[in-house]
């Protein structure tokens, strides 16, 4: 089995917003307890955030709003911002329709939106990596 094949097979889709939703960063996936995910286990979770808007924008004018909460219903931005991952291109004058951002927040609670000044519409999917569960196939 390739490791491409048994990574593929560990990624899950795990919340998200509903389908055509305005892109303006008021849009938040549905709460992940990451308690129930065991974010905290030895092996690990990554959490992966992608944004799939209807019209092409730019890098440079687009942003995530990636926030935390200890009790599930007071909101903060990340105590450490480098625990969300933005990657970027060197040119942020290029256009996508298709976004992502990840986070290793330690957080009980993660949700995310994605702001793209309001223009667009679209749908985020949040994406759970589990490193430490048998892939579905194992041979």
């Amino acid at each position: 089995m390739s490791m491409e094949y048994d990574r593929a097979s560990y990624m899950v889709p795990l919340a998200g917003t509903a389908a055509g939703v305005t892109m303006d960063g008021t849009h938040f996936t549905s709460t992940i307890d990451c308690d129930a995910l065991q974010a905290t286990s030895a092996a690990g979770k990554a959490l992966v955030f992608v944004a799939n808007i209807s019209a092409a924008a730019a890098y440079s004018a687009v942003s995530w709003v990636i926030q935390e909460s200890v009790d599930g219903s007071t909101w903060t931005a990340p105590a450490d911002p480098a625990t969300s991952i933005v990657p970027l291109p060197a040119n942020l004058a290029l256009t996508s329709t298709v976004f992502h951002a990840g986070t290793v927040s330690k957080a009980r609670y993660l949700r995310a939106a994605f702001n793209a000044g309001g223009a667009q519409t679209g749908q985020i999917t949040a994406i759970v990596e589990q490193l430490d569960v048998v892939p579905a196939f194992a041979s």
